[in-house]
């Protein structure tokens, strides 16, 4: 057996010895850790499954609600949104609120409007939609509630990066327009259709409202 080999037989021995040894000493302390492991894996795997059970149920349970309210059973789909409302997953607790706050409005833009301020206070809710219940109570209160209000209300909602700051304007400008305040709701119109995000249903809106405040500005006052 030449040096070369026997030397390398030698290490091999060491590393064995050494690896006995902390096996020996830490052994057992990896088998715990690897069960551990395991259970993790185990329990994260099933709190997906269970997860993704309840999520399908929910959606099942609020389309039936949609269908109802279809139907014309409108108490039964009001018991079904409000039962989801409190026990469903995140998702669709507020799907719920959101529908039932709609549904609300139609009766009551009043009441529609507070139901909505509900779950725009509601802070374990997400952002995007709180901004979005805040614009569904400003639209439910646009044709009644006073310039001042509906000024207080959008102020959130008009940032340059707002998700609907181009609805909010819209509907401020609606409420200077019939406030008769047409300068300003033309202003508000040239804003939104500046604006490289507006859609092509509100862009359309704005160009006929902006026409519209035009032509009432350039009619003499009423005497």
């Amino acid at each position: 057996m030449s040096d070369a080999n026997f030397l390398r037989e030698i290490e091999e021995e060491v590393r064995r010895e050494r690896m006995v040894k902390l096996w020996e000493r830490y052994g057992h302390y990896m088998v715990g850790a690897a069960v551990v492991l395991v259970l993790a894996v185990g329990a994260w795997r099933g709190w997906q499954w269970y997860q993704a059970r309840e999520n399908a149920r929910a959606g099942a349970r609020y389309e039936q609600a949609l269908s109802l309210a279809e139907a014309g059973k409108q108490s039964e789909a009001e018991q079904e949104l409000v039962a989801l409302s409190k026990d469903a997953p995140a998702g669709y607790r507020i799907l719920a609120r959101l529908r039932l706050a709609a549904e609300s409005g139609k009766a009551n833009a009043v009441e529609g409007a507070k139901a909505f301020d509900a779950i725009a206070a509601d802070t374990s809710v997400d952002p995007v939609l709180r901004d979005l219940a805040r614009l569904r109570a400003v639209l439910l209160l646009v044709d009644s509630a006073p310039v001042s209000e509906i000024e207080s209300r959008v102020a959130p909602l008009t940032g340059a990066k707002a998700p609907f700051r181009n609805s909010a304007k819209d509907a401020l400008a609606l409420s200077y327009y019939r406030s008769g305040d047409r300068a300003k709701a033309a202003g508000l119109y040239r804003e939104i259709l500046a604006d490289t995000g507006l859609t092509p249903a509100l862009a359309n809106r704005a160009q006929v409202m902006q026409a519209l405040t035009a032509d009432a500005a350039a009619q003499p006052a009423a005497k």
